[in-house]
């Protein structure tokens, strides 16, 4: 990951919000045509090569995995069900695999109910870039999380792709404190599992609603709408045809003599 400086972190910031008060909503290019003929039976998602998460976040996973009991009340059934199928996780990607397996689920969840069609489809999430809160954007900016994103949807049985993003798209994350910069905000956001937890449900959660935005047809921004190209939707296959002669064929055959 290329390390940015807090005053360049802190100009993104400001551009990003600047950005984000005046984009235009128009609607998503993914069209009912495609969601008739589709239904969306899986997720993947995965962190760029070279794209890591903190080695702080990978040891709150591990320490999760190593004591659920003192997590799922909190974080609801989706990481009950990572810690039980991730048992003895203790490798150094427990951050990536969190944050991947949080955004197939709720993509997932989101997304499937508007597919009604009866062909098998596949989104694929690939996320590129990602930025953690850190001491020093804190003093200076305030709380800074950020996740940008690619994904393609594609005929799971085809492999067509039906549509994709052209450039990765950064959806604005809720901050998960209500602090803002100083040693004020440092100390109000707090640290530990918990929040580093909370970090990455924010991470997927925007991803996942941004999305679900996309592939439900619904309102996006202009400057994320320039991003996607749609392709049209592939002829369903043609049924098999028998090499075998009809009946009609067999009656009417001229017989060898």
């Amino acid at each position: 990951m290329i390390m940015q400086t807090p005053l360049k972190l802190a100009a993104i910031g400001v551009l990003a919000l600047f950005a984000t008060a005046c984009a235009s909503k128009v609607q998503s290019p993914v069209g009912a045509d495609i969601r008739s003929a589709y239904a969306l039976v899986e997720t993947r998602a995965a962190l760029t090569e070279g794209e890591t998460v903190p080695d702080r976040y990978d040891r709150s996973v591990s320490d999760m995995v190593a004591d659920p009991d003192a997590f799922t009340n909190d974080h609801g059934s989706r990481l009950a069900e990572f810690v039980e199928d991730h048992p003895g996780l203790s490798d150094d990607a427990g951050g990536e695999r969190m944050l991947g397996f949080l955004i197939e689920e709720e993509a997932q969840a989101l997304a499937q109910g508007h597919f009604d069609g009866q062909r098998p489809a596949r989104l694929e999430v690939e996320v590129t870039s990602t930025t953690f809160p850190n001491a020093a954007t804190m003093m200076l900016v305030g709380e800074v999380i950020a996740i940008a994103f690619d994904f393609t949807l594609v005929d799971a049985v085809t492999g067509d792709v039906l549509a994709e993003s052209t450039q990765p798209i950064s959806p604005f994350v809720n901050r998960s404190a209500g602090a803002g910069g100083g040693l004020l905000g440092l100390a109000l956001r707090g640290g530990g599992d918990t929040r580093h937890l909370m970090d990455l449900q924010a991470m997927a959660s925007a991803t996942s609603a941004m999305l679900n935005d996309i592939l439900s047809g619904g309102e996006i921004d202009q400057f994320v709408n320039n991003r996607i190209t749609v392709n049209p939707v592939p002829d369903a296959a043609a049924p098999a045809v028998s090499s075998a002669p009809d009946a009609a064929d067999e009656q009417t055959a001229p017989v060898s003599r």
